[in-house]
């Protein structure tokens, strides 16, 4: 079976996303992960009639390789819109406070050992718990976002959740505005430099 890898951007075909209904988009069932994938459509499957490699145009200073039936720009615009609402400080907590409270309970304890417990590793979690607290709980601008999940995570010695989460938010709230600014390509697969886009 002849396997035809497409880069598809999800806002070409959920522009709703920045809409009202872009509030379930953010809030019911949302995987990251969505708003940019990898796929990988069946090239020999008879549904697809059209020669699949007509659609893809090799263009450097484009950030997709797509030829979309909607505008290149509106499909642009419409991811820039899709990352701008799922990755805002709220959404973003929001998400990981319902995993928190019904799906970390849930993993596999592991016991405490002393490979997992020795002073490297206490010194490593408390400089990156030192590290969050400054730079989120006390100069970002979603500090109080951040601290509705770091309080209750603290008085439940929820520690390693704490870390994990800030850690994961910080990367999304921030990969987002780098978006906004031109600093991040639409596509983490496009041909283009990154360093083209920041020079732009």
């Amino acid at each position: 079976m002849k396997l035809l890898p497409l880069l598809i951007l999800t806002a070409a075909f959920v522009p709703a996303c920045a809409t009202a209904k872009g509030e379930s988009f953010t809030k019911v069932g949302f995987d990251p992960l969505t708003v940019q994938r990898l796929a990988v459509v069946d090239g020999n499957n008879p549904t697809f009639k059209v020669d699949l490699r007509q659609q893809l145009v090799d263009d450097e200073t484009r950030e997709s390789n797509i030829v979309f039936l909607r505008p290149y720009e509106d499909v642009v615009e419409s991811w820039h819109q899709c990352v701008r609402h799922a990755y805002e400080p709220e959404a973003v907590y929001a998400r990981f406070d319902h995993n928190a409270r019904h799906t970390f309970p849930n993993r596999k304890k592991v016991p405490v050992t002393r490979a997992r417990l020795n002073w490297p590793n206490i010194k490593k979690a408390l400089t990156c718990l030192g590290n969050i607290l400054l730079h989120v709980g006390i100069l970002s601008d979603y500090r109080r976002t951040f601290w509705r999940m770091a309080w209750p995570a603290l008085r439940k010695k929820q520690i390693e959740e704490l870390i994990h989460i800030a850690l994961v938010a910080h990367h999304l709230i921030t990969y987002a505005r780098e978006c906004e600014e031109g600093r991040q390509m639409a596509s983490n697969y496009a041909v283009r430099p990154a360093r083209q886009v920041a020079a732009q």
